[in-house]
């Protein structure tokens, strides 16, 4: 995960503070919730300065690709094992 935020998401968000900030984030969504990638933004913004971009779109973006790409995700998993199981 590291090494795809390092070399790849963070050149491709511009490779500036906000980018940074923006990619601890991806990797609190990596650690699994939308509240582990506030709280790695916000050490991140006590320590080196407010980045008011990131801190609006990393939150907003993570709880809709969640609403949106979880949740199918999750139903078509459980049809698919209940499904080979019951048969």
């Amino acid at each position: 995960m590291i090494l795809i935020v390092y070399f790849v998401v963070f050149r491709i968000l511009g490779s500036n503070y906000d980018a940074a900030v923006m990619c601890s984030g991806l990797c609190g969504h990596g650690l699994g919730a939308t509240p582990s990638a506030i709280v790695n933004m916000t050490a991140i913004n006590e320590k080196y300065g407010m980045s008011r971009k990131a801190m609006m779109i990393v939150p907003i973006v993570g709880a809709f690709l969640v609403d949106i790409i979880y949740q199918p995700t999750t139903v078509w998993f459980i049809k698919t094992f209940v499904k080979g199981f019951v048969q």
